[in-house]
């Protein structure tokens, strides 16, 4: 009897240790369950909050009477091979700083959304000179210019004193000796006989030349002497280098920042306009998030008429 006794109470404790096992495994599933719920919770409340900042900033942005401005324009203009809700920032840059009277030289047209935006802003789209370094992309230039009765100057090269080559979206100065292969080498013309062939005095410039800007300052500042404002993209090959430079010449001509907005590539001040102090009355330095980086973000593939053909490199 004490042996079937003592039996039976293994058995019991063993019982009693599996049921007890199995109410603490149950506990740690309803506790790992409540966890799961609070965190999808969690998640879900940041995901709601983001989005409607999101919403927020969106409406905000639209609300924008430069953007009004804007759209408003974008719906007057024909554009062939592209679209405008590509480079927004760069046109709404263009909005809040071109005055009427303005003289502007855009390095980098591409396919001309920026271009036929400023030409309106202008009294005379005459008063504009665009260099874009893509022949090819240059007849869609032409073209689009064409289509809405603009009159601005293209011409199909590169600011520059010396050689410059390109690839892809790039540019730089040739190296001595041949052509590196995948390169190829860009028309170029100087800011002088820019000025002298066309009889303007630009007060104004636009860059979104893919970097090719650091090399035309690094080779010939004083072309800023003459100009109130500049409106660039910071799009350099080595990017936080050049741009300290092109900072720093800029900044020793008595220019100052005004617009400055980082990228949705995390890139700071990747678009800005610098002007001297009597340029604009009152300064509206915005350090902000890019509101539409779907779109702003620019560094989306051009839709050009060339296929094979590597687009522009002041796109």
């Amino acid at each position: 009897m004490g042996r079937l006794r003592r039996t039976q109470q293994i058995f019991a404790q063993l019982r009693g240790d599996a049921e007890r096992q199995q109410r603490e495994e149950a506990e740690r599933r309803r506790e790992n369950e409540e966890r799961e719920r609070r965190e999808r919770e969690s998640a879900e409340r940041r995901e709601n909050e983001r989005r409607d900042a999101i919403r927020r900033k969106k409406e905000t942005y639209e609300n924008d009477p430069t953007i009004i401005k804007l759209r408003t324009i974008q719906a007057g203009l024909k554009l062939e091979n592209g679209f405008f809700g590509q480079h927004m920032v760069n046109q709404e840059m263009s909005v809040r700083f071109i005055e009427p009277s303005d003289v502007v030289l855009e390095l980098g047209g591409n396919i001309g959304r920026n271009s036929l935006i400023i030409s309106t802003l202008l009294s005379d789209s005459k008063n504009l000179v665009v260099l874009e370094s893509d022949a090819k992309i240059a007849k869609t230039l032409e073209k689009n210019r064409n289509n809405n009765n603009f009159q601005f100057v293209i011409e199909a090269k590169a600011l520059s004193k010396q050689p410059l080559i390109q690839r892809g979206w790039w540019t730089k100065p040739l190296p001595e000796g041949e052509v590196p292969k995948y390169w190829t080498p860009v028309d170029i013309i100087d800011f002088e006989t820019l000025q002298s062939t066309t009889g303007l005095t630009f007060n104004t410039l636009v860059a979104d030349s893919e970097g090719s800007l650091y090399y035309s300052l690094k080779e010939d500042a004083s072309i800023l002497d003459g100009l109130e404002k500049v409106l660039l993209e910071n799009d350099y090959w080595a990017a936080r280098s050049q741009q300290d430079e092109v900072r720093e010449i800029l900044t020793s001509k008595g220019f100052s920042v005004v617009f400055d907005r980082e990228s949705g590539l995390s890139r700071p001040s990747f678009w800005q306009v610098w002007t001297k102090p009597a340029a604009v009355p009152a300064p509206v330095v915005e350090v902000v998030e890019a509101v539409v980086e779907e779109e702003v973000v620019e560094e989306v593939v051009e839709e050009v008429v060339v296929e094979e053909t590597p687009a522009s490199t002041e796109a």
